[in-house]
């Protein structure tokens, strides 16, 4: 009868709202990774190793950059104080600091 045919429609629609709120649904995959300490400390030292790298180039980047100042007569102060500053944002220190390559 006529009811049926009303609650087919209410259930139709019910279908469709449930169906529109689906589609907008983001799923999002994340794999999470487990690691043991071991695989954890061979990570933290390979990247120790790569920041001491860092760190030692970028000393050497100073270095040579004050002994080019010196060399063209400058006294170097205006060079070494802007490489002191770049050193100190990569979070080195002008003056040596921990974590230097020979610190072990």
């Amino acid at each position: 009868g006529p009811w049926r045919r009303g609650r087919n429609l209410d259930e139709s629609h019910n279908t469709l709202k449930f169906a529109t709120r689906a589609k907008k649904i983001k799923q999002t995959a994340k794999v999470t990774e487990v690691v043991d300490d071991k695989t954890l400390l061979q990570n933290y030292r390979e990247e120790i190793e790569a920041l001491k790298t860092q760190l030692q180039e970028a000393r050497e980047a100073h270095r040579r950059a004050v002994e080019e100042a010196q060399a063209q007569g400058d006294n170097g102060e205006e060079k070494k104080a802007d490489n002191s500053a770049a050193l100190r944002s990569m979070g080195g220190g002008a003056g040596g600091g921990a974590g230097g390559a020979g610190d072990e």
